[in-house]
C-alpha cells in the first residue's frame, strides 16, 4: 500500500463517528473576536458593534478559580468568551515566552539553533522538548484539556484553543525534530505501514539496515551532500513529523471532545504550507478550528478538504485596505475575525472607540447584521476544476532550492518560512492559479495525493487538473492522472510533473511520460504564473481558453462597457436553492463599470443595499476594492416576510410569542432575517437583535422586552430581498 493510502485510511479514522466531526451546532455567523483584555466598558462598546467575544487565558499550572471568575464575569456582561493557550508548553515549545526571558518568545528555539551551530551532527540536538510522543506529557495534557472543558462548559465558550502559534519548531521554521528515542521508535512503527518488509525499504533508501530497530532517517545537512537524487531517508523522516505532529492535535481535540462533544478544538498562529507542521492535508481533519494568516493558499486548501473546518483571520490595523481585506476573506469562506490590539488604539479603557475602532465599526456592524450569515446560508459549489496540493513535491522543491548552497539555510529567521521567501515557487503556482479561477467565479477543488489515488478525478463532474510545482508523484497517482487525461479530462502543469516518486527518490523518466509523449499535457501560462493580482488581460484569457477547452466556461461573465473582458474582479458565486448570489471585488483599485448580462425574467437583488435592482439585458454595475457588491440573481420575484405577533398592552417581563413566515414559496432555500427592537425613544437597541432563519414553514420566537413602558417597535428585515415589516407593541407600566 502507498503511503498515500495508509494516510487516508489514518484521515477517515478522523471523520468517524466519535472523531473530529463532533456535535456542536452549526458556525452559521461572523464571529468577531477581540483578544487584548477588556475593561467592562470596553466590552459595552464592543457589543455595540458586534464583537461579542474575549479572551479567557487557560491555566497550565495552578487553580483554575481566577480564570473560571473571569469568564463568569464576561458572560454576565454578555460577552461570550474563547479559552485561550492551553496547551502552548507541549504544542509550541519553541515559540512562547519564557519567565526567565522577557521579550524573547523563541528563547528555547534559539538555545537549541546556538547548539546546533556548534555541534551539528550531534542527533541529540535534534530531540525535541517535549517530544509529541512522550506518553507522560500525553496523559498531563488530555487532563488538562478535560479539566479546562469540565470547569469552563457554563460559559458556553466559543472555542478552547490547543495552542497559540503551534509548530513542530518555532512557527514554520525547518528542523529535524524529533530523534529523541521515542520518537524514532514510532517513526519505525510508521515506516513499517508505507513499505511492509524491510527490504522495501532498503530498497528505497539505498540502505543495509539490518533490522527496523537500527533504522535512522538523515540529517538535511546530510542529505544536502547527496549527489543521487534520492533523498528518501530525509524526506520519509520529514512525512512522519507532520503526520505525528496532526496526531498529536488529533489527541488534543479528542480529549475536548471527550469531555463535551458541543466543544471545539482549536489552533492559532496557523503558517503556510510547508515545513513546521503544515501539511494541510492533515491539519483540516485534526482540529476544528483553525486561526492564523492566509497564505500559499492554506485555507482554500483546509476548507475545501473539510467543509465543517472554521477558519479564522486577524485583523492589526484599520483603513479602506484592512476593511477590503476582511471582506475578501470573508466571501472566501472564513467565519470570523480576531482583533489584535496591542497598542490599545482599537477602544479606550472608558469605552470609546479609537480611530481604528472606528474605521472598522461600520464593518463589523454589517457583517454581524445578518449579510455574512446570509451568505453562509449559501454554498460555495465546487467547480469542475481542481488542482493537486502535493506536499511530497512541497518537500522535494524545498530541498531542490538548497541544494549547492551550503548551510545558510540554518541561519534562516524562524518567519523565513511563513513569509513565502522559502519553498516559494510552490506556493506562488498554486495561489496564482487559485487567484486566477476566482476572477472567473470558478472555485476549485483541492485533492491531495491520497484522494487522487482513491479515485476522486474519476467525477463526471471534472473537466481539469492543474498540477502546480507537481515534482513527486506516486505511481498510482500518475495512473489516475493518466487515466483522468486519456478519458478527455485536460491536465495542466508549470514543470515537468512526476520527476521523483513520492518519497523524493529521482526516477529514470517522469511518472507521466505517457502523456507528455502524445502531447496530454498541458503548459500553465506564463502570464499566469507572472501576475500576482490576476488583473493582466493576457493571463485571464490564457485561462479563459483552458477552461473552454476542458468545456467549463465561467458560469457568470464580466464585460466593460467597450464589450472588452473585465478583469481584476475576484468573483465569488453561491447557490442558496435557485437563487444565484454573486459577490464583485476588485482586486486592485478601478473605477471602470462591469456590465452582466442578465435575462429580463431574472430578478435582481443587492444585498448590501437591501433592495431590488432594475436592469435590462445588461446589469450595470460599480465594483470597488474595499466594499464588495453582493447581488442574489432570483429566477422570480422573492417573497415579504410576514409578522404576526400579540396585541393589547404586554406587561414588561412577558413573553411575547411572534411567527415569522414567507407571503409566498420561495426560490430560496433560506432567508435570514434580522429582527431588531427600537425603544419608546424610537433608537435602536443592538443588543436585543436577534437573527432568525425562515424557510418554507412559518418559525416561533420568543422575545422578552427590559422593564421600559411605553411603545416598542419590532423592524423584521429580509437580508436576501431587502424588505421590511415591522410591528408595534405597547409595554405597559
Amino acid at each position: 500500500m502507498t503511503r498515500a493510502g495508509v494516510l487516508m485510511i489514518w484521515l477517515l479514522t478522523l471523520v468517524a463517528p466519535h472523531g473530529i466531526t463532533n456535535a456542536a451546532p452549526a458556525w452559521d455567523d461572523f464571529q468577531i473576536i477581540m483578544w487584548q483584555s477588556q475593561t467592562p466598558a470596553q466590552w459595552a462598546a464592543l457589543r455595540q458593534i458586534g464583537v461579542r467575544t474575549v479572551r479567557v487565558t487557560g491555566v497550565r499550572d495552578g487553580p483554575l478559580d481566577p480564570a473560571i471568575a473571569t469568564a463568569r464575569a464576561a458572560t454576565s456582561a454578555g460577552m461570550g468568551v474563547f479559552i485561550e493557550n492551553i496547551a502552548t508548553d507541549f504544542y509550541a515549545p519553541y515559540h512562547r515566552h519564557s519567565p526567565d526571558h522577557p521579550g524573547v518568545p523563541n528563547w528555547l528555539f534559539e538555545q537549541t539553533r546556538a547548539r546546533q551551530r556548534a555541534k551539528p551532527m550531534d542527533v541529540s540536538v535534534y530531540e525535541r522538548t517535549p517530544s509529541l510522543v512522550d506518553r507522560v506529557w500525553q496523559s498531563r495534557i488530555r487532563a488538562r484539556l478535560a479539566e479546562h472543558v469540565r470547569a469552563f462548559a457554563p460559559s458556553k465558550p466559543l472555542y478552547y484553543n490547543l495552542g497559540d502559534e503551534v509548530g513542530i519548531a518555532d512557527l514554520a521554521a525547518h528542523w529535524d525534530f524529533d530523534f529523541s528515542p521515542p520518537a524514532l521508535a514510532e517513526f519505525r512503527v510508521w515506516l513499517r505501514t508505507q513499505y511492509g518488509n524491510l527490504d522495501a525499504l532498503n530498497h528505497q533508501w539505498d540502505s543495509h539496515f539490518p533490522d527496523w530497530d537500527s533504522i535512522v532517517p538523515e540529517l538535511t545537512a546530510v542529505t544536502l551532500a547527496r549527489q543521487d537524487g534520492n533523498f528518501s531517508a530525509w524526506a520519509d523522516f520529514r512525512a512522519w513529523m507532520d503526520f505525528s505532529f496532526a496526531q498529536s492535535l488529533r489527541l488534543g481535540s479528542d480529549a475536548v471532545h471527550a469531555s463535551d462533544r458541543d466543544a471545539r478544538a482549536a489552533i492559532e498562529g496557523a503558517q503556510a504550507p510547508g515545513p513546521g507542521g503544515f501539511d494541510y492535508s492533515l491539519l483540516p481533519l485534526a482540529v476544528d478550528v483553525i486561526e492564523g494568516a492566509e497564505s500559499g493558499g492554506n485555507f482554500d486548501i483546509a476548507r475545501a478538504l473539510n467543509a465543517e473546518l472554521v477558519t479564522l483571520t486577524t485583523s492589526f490595523d484599520g483603513g479602506s485596505s484592512e476593511i477590503g481585506r476582511i471582506w475578501r476573506s470573508m466571501l472566501a469562506g472564513s467565519r470570523g475575525l480576531m482583533i489584535w490590539d496591542d497598542k490599545g488604539d482599537f477602544t479606550a479603557p472608558d469605552g470609546k472607540l479609537g480611530t481604528r475602532g472606528q474605521s472598522l465599526a461600520p464593518l463589523f456592524t454589517e457583517l454581524t447584521g445578518g449579510l455574512a450569515a446570509q451568505i453562509f446560508a449559501g454554498t460555495a459549489l465546487p467547480d469542475k476544476v481542481a488542482i493537486l496540493y502535493s506536499p511530497a513535491s512541497q518537500r522535494t522543491l524545498w530541498l531542490l532550492d538548497r541544494l549547492g548552497k551550503g548551510a545558510g539555510w540554518m541561519a534562516k529567521g524562524n518567519m523565513s518560512e511563513a513569509e513565502g521567501s522559502d519553498n516559494h515557487a510552490a506556493r506562488r503556482a498554486i495561489e496564482r492559479a487559485s487567484l486566477s479561477l476566482a476572477h472567473l467565479g470558478i472555485r476549485p477543488r483541492f485533492l491531495t495525493p491520497a484522494l487522487i489515488e482513491r479515485g476522486a478525478l474519476r467525477s463526471n463532474d471534472l473537466r481539469m487538473l492543474i498540477l502546480p510545482q507537481a515534482l513527486a508523484l506516486s505511481q498510482g497517482e500518475a495512473d489516475e492522472i493518466t487515466a483522468f487525461a486519456l478519458a478527455g479530462g485536460i491536465v495542466v502543469a508549470d514543470v515537468l510533473p512526476g520527476q521523483f516518486d513520492e518519497h523524493s527518490r529521482k526516477l529514470a523518466s517522469p511518472r507521466l511520460t505517457v502523456l507528455l509523449r502524445h502531447g496530454k499535457i498541458l503548459k500553465l501560462p506564463d502570464a499566469v504564473l507572472a501576475d500576482p493580482s490576476a488583473t493582466n488581460l493576457a493571463g485571464f484569457e490564457a485561462m479563459v481558453t483552458l477552461l473552454t477547452q476542458a468545456r467549463s466556461k465561467p458560469e457568470i461573465r464580466l464585460l466593460t462597457p467597450n464589450n472588452k473582458p473585465a478583469t481584476g474582479v475576484e468573483t465569488r458565486l453561491f447557490r442558496n436553492g435557485a437563487v444565484l448570489l454573486i459577490s464583485l471585488q476588485r482586486t486592485l483599485p478601478g473605477k471602470e463599470a462591469v456590465l452582466i448580462s442578465v435575462s429580463t425574467q431574472t430578478r435582481v437583488y443587492d444585498l448590501r443595499k437591501r433592495e431590488a435592482v432594475p436592469h435590462g439585458l445588461k446589469l450595470s454595475l460599480s465594483v470597488q476594492d474595499d466594499q464588495p457588491t453582493i447581488l442574489a440573481f432570483s429566477p422570480s420575484a422573492l417573497p415579504v416576510p410576514i409578522l404576526a405577533g400579540p396585541s393589547g398592552v404586554q406587561l414588561p417581563g412577558t413573553a411575547m410569542q411572534w411567527r415569522i413566515s414567507l407571503a409566498t414559496p420561495s426560490a430560496a432555500t433560506v432567508h435570514v432575517m434580522r429582527a431588531d427592537w427600537l425603544g419608546p425613544d424610537g433608537a435602536r437597541r443592538p443588543l436585543l437583535r436577534t437573527r432568525l432563519l425562515v424557510r418554507d414553514t412559518p418559525i416561533d420566537w420568543t422575545a422578552t422586552l427590559p422593564a421600559e413602558p411605553g411603545r416598542w417597535t419590532l423592524v423584521v428585515s429580509d437580508m436576501l430581498s431587502g424588505a421590511v415589516v415591522q410591528a408595534t407593541v405597547e409595554v405597559g407600566g
